[in-house]
């Protein structure tokens, strides 16, 4: 699922704030970060979550993912990424970079008692809560679960999660994520990025802060949780709508516009509209 794992971490976020586990707004108490006058001190799990921690080199602040083949190396990712300086205090940029989530994947692991004890929380919370039983969150050498970047599922069982987000986090009478923790992952961080697109919480929302849509043919309560490669959960609830895409493609086989030229015609494909 590439970053699409994204999604599943900033949703089992909300299920352990759910539960008091966790507060996404108090610093995160990194012990890395841990020296006087380190300022970052004040990052919190929302910043790591909406990628606006600040985190990484200022020259390559406006680069899609720049320590991605790094951190694939490195034996904890984690610590890896924690080691970055700021380039800007938290909250007040945007940069895209998984080493955010594996950074909060290691505050969930802690808060939670283990590994263990963090695979098991999101397999008996979320996962068979809602009948998926083929996903698998890979595991670095460190002992870390690479929730944001590792995690696999099959595609039904991805259109499965699609379906909790289109639901507003019910499944069957069951509420496994609040609703308001579902609108604050669609709330645009209001920074621009890559695509010159909003973006939230582990999510593209179809908002148009930023002037530009991610789908402009589908309506504003889209929202999109991209993968690498081209893998693609997108939900809208107003027309109860779930489209799953995997398979191998590239920004430079022009996967987003012939996705787009794809989402564009299923509107009027669909019955009753």
């Amino acid at each position: 699922m590439f970053s699409v794992s994204k999604a599943v971490s900033a949703v089992v976020s909300g299920i352990m704030q759910e539960q008091g586990l966790l507060d996404v707004h108090s610093p995160t108490e990194l012990i890395q970060w841990s020296s006087p006058g380190d300022p970052r001190q004040a990052i919190t799990p929302h910043h790591l979550m909406s990628m606006t921690a600040g985190l990484g080199e200022k020259e390559s602040a406006q680069k899609i993912d720049p320590d991605l083949f790094d951190l694939i190396s490195a034996d904890d990712k984690a610590d890896s990424f924690s080691e970055k300086e700021l380039f800007a205090n938290p909250g007040a940029a945007y940069h895209y970079n998984t080493g955010n989530y594996l950074i909060q994947s290691s505050i969930m692991k802690d808060r939670l008692g283990g590994l263990a004890e963090h695979y098991s929380f999101i397999h008996q919370e979320l996962l068979r809560k809602i009948d998926i039983n083929t996903a698998v969150v890979q595991v670095d050498n460190s002992g870390n679960l690479e929730l944001g970047m590792f995690t696999f599922m099959s595609p039904r069982d991805m259109a499965r999660f699609g379906l909790l987000l289109e639901r507003g986090g019910d499944w069957n009478g069951e509420q496994i994520v609040p609703k308001h923790w579902l609108d604050y992952m669609l709330t645009p961080v209001n920074y621009a990025n890559p695509w010159q697109t909003d973006y939230g919480v582990g999510i593209f929302p179809n908002t148009d802060n930023m002037e530009n849509r991610f789908w402009p043919s589908l309506p504003e309560d889209a929202m999109n949780a991209l993968g690498f490669r081209g893998v693609f959960v997108i939900s809208v609830p107003s027309l109860e709508l779930v489209i799953v895409r995997t398979g191998d493609a590239t920004s430079e086989d022009g996967i987003l516009r012939r996705m787009g030229d794809f989402v564009k015609q299923v509107p009027s494909a669909l019955p009753n509209l």
